[in-house]
């Protein structure tokens, strides 16, 4: 048996080449409204019922309850990220708090919070 070198196709462009929608905000407002408009299509086109309902009183007992560290030390990385990042946790979770998810339902995380 010989050995034979198998190449495998790089999936990130090659160094020095820039996608596009990185050299034209245009293109990539255009392209960034194609993708949604598509997700929206496969939505209604799925025919699920996607979970939409909110409770605004409070409920009896809490499903679960989050016990991760929000803010850590990484490495010399900007401290200012790891606030970013609580930021948009708060967003998501205005997005999030208080959905009632029906039987039947299925909950859709892009749906709720995205665009």
């Amino acid at each position: 048996m010989t050995s034979r070198q198998i190449s495998i196709p790089h999936p990130l462009p090659s160094v020095g080449r820039t996608r596009l929608s990185h050299r034209s905000g245009f293109v990539y407002r255009l392209a960034t409204g194609y993708y949604r408009l598509k997700r929206r299509f496969q939505w209604w086109r799925s025919g699920r019922t996607y979970a939409a309902v909110r409770i605004t009183d409070s409920l009896p007992y809490r499903a679960d309850r989050h016990s991760s560290l929000l803010i850590r030390k990484l490495g010399d990385t900007d401290p200012q990220l790891q606030v970013n990042k609580i930021t948009n946790l708060k967003v998501a979770i205005s997005c999030l708090d208080g959905v009632l998810i029906r039987p039947g339902e299925t909950f859709s995380f892009c749906k709720l919070v995205g665009r």
